[in-house]
């Protein structure tokens, strides 16, 4: 058995239930065939010797629903999964260009690290969590809280639910925004003295209470008091920054099957060069299509609004033509109800760039609104190849067993034993 050298090609799950899906291309069979420290010895030389750091045989490449490969018999088989940022780094230099973070994604990534990871973000602000935030995020929040008739109230009439769908999304959600500290409650409250309305913490509240006006001690009213609820400044930072936008967009993203990897984005520049000339929030690589997205968040989107929406949406479809991306996504936090204007935009954007082989669509507010549809769908019905122009799935430029020769600095290198091939080619010839 130790002279036989066999093709494999495997379906790969991983522990989150998602598919491996990544683009059959050179950049993926070197990030699955090399050790993410040999990687980051081959960037970071500063000679032109890094790329010696990689491995030369690339036997591991990657397909529709997974990876397949060379192995020989009585060696280990391997191969590497990155992060998600490597790997989409890694596709924005093949392509030419970095990236570096900007306000939205700075904000993102930081409530990413304070709440001990992307699925544990995605878990608080999925499913209306994210709405409760943006509820609170209102002047009259900012003052003395709401009350939760008012979330309610507000769930209702911004977001389409019903009462009982308000109420059920806030007992799931509030004790544990709540629990993480992106929320706060406490009481809105009146000095007799001075009559001046505050909002005090649960933290600051006892039987006597500073006013924060004329300073005079006042007592708790009898009776009458409810919670109010405000945001803490980090997520009101990221409702206002844009933060909330990219991070609602990423939820939804890995709500859809068999996603693939994602990155938050920020301002984009050539190789070499230190002045970005464009901004993308979100990376989304799968093995169809590498996906970019821009998102925005408003109150209420007028006019100027609307103009800076259509001019955003123009330049990061320039930008998709520059990095080889298949998919545009506009994502697009509002309280807005008349989004007349939005969805003829982005329908309007969506006809026009088929013929450059693009797929553009809004996310809006936790749902995907395909080519600029008035119909919103929930993600987890949606297929990776809904989204884009070119459906059929992309062509298999290998079969199992052989090896992607034109990758590498030499081709296939020590994975077949000469003197094994010595003696085939022996045996071959006493045949004949």
């Amino acid at each position: 058995m130790a002279e036989f050298t066999f093709g494999y090609n495997v379906e790969v799950k991983l522990v989150s239930g998602r598919q491996l899906s990544m683009p059959s291309t050179q950049a993926s069979s070197v990030l699955l065939t090399n050790e993410l420290w040999r990687i980051e010895r081959a960037e970071s030389s500063q000679d032109n010797f890094g790329k010696f750091w990689l491995r030369r045989d690339l036997t591991v490449r990657a397909v529709a629903k997974g990876v397949a490969g060379t192995a020989l018999s009585g060696r280990e088989c391997r191969f590497y999964i990155h992060p998600d940022n490597i790997v989409i780094t890694q596709q924005l230099k093949d392509a030419g260009f970095e990236v570096r973070p900007n306000k939205h994604t700075r904000y993102a990534q930081g409530c990413i690290k304070r709440f001990g990871g992307f699925n544990n973000v995605i878990n608080l602000i999925n499913k209306q969590g994210a709405d409760i935030i943006s509820a609170l995020v209102t002047h009259k929040a900012e003052q003395g809280g709401l009350y939760r008739d008012n979330i309610i109230s507000f769930l209702d009439k911004q977001r389409g639910l019903s009462q009982k769908e308000a109420d059920k999304v806030l007992k799931q959600k509030l004790p544990l925004l709540l629990e993480n500290g992106l929320v706060r409650r406490g009481y809105s409250l009146c000095c007799p003295t001075c009559n001046l309305t505050d909002w005090y913490s649960l933290e600051e509240v006892r039987e006597f209470i500073e006013c924060r006006g004329c300073a005079e001690n006042f007592q708790l009213p009898l009776h009458g008091l409810q919670f109010t609820y405000k945001p803490n400044e980090l997520a009101a930072r990221l409702v206002k920054e844009g933060g909330l936008a990219v991070l609602m967009t990423a939820a939804l993203f890995s709500q859809i099957p068999r996603s693939g990897f994602i990155q938050f984005g920020g301002e984009l520049l050539r190789l070499g060069e230190k002045k970005n000339f464009a901004e993308v929030d979100l990376f989304w690589l799968t093995g169809n299509a590498f996906i970019i997205v821009e998102c925005k968040s408003y109150n209420d989107i007028d006019q100027q609004g609307i103009a800076e929406i259509t001019d955003s949406l123009e330049k990061t479809l320039n930008v998709a033509t520059l990095i080889y991306a298949q998919v545009v996504v506009l994502g697009i936090v509002t309280n807005s109800s008349d989004l007349s204007e939005l969805f003829a935009i982005v329908a309007d954007a969506a006809q026009k760039s088929k013929e450059r082989g693009i797929g553009v669509h809004l996310a809006l507010n936790g749902k995907l609104h395909l080519w600029g549809s008035v119909d919103g769908i929930e993600p987890w019905k949606v297929s990776l190849e809904e989204l884009q122009v070119d459906k059929s799935p992309p062509e298999e430029e290998w079969s199992v067993g052989e090896s992607p020769k034109s990758y590498g600095f030499g081709g296939l290198i020590e994975s077949f034993d000469k003197n094994v091939l010595r003696r085939w080619e022996q045996e071959l010839c006493k045949g004949t």
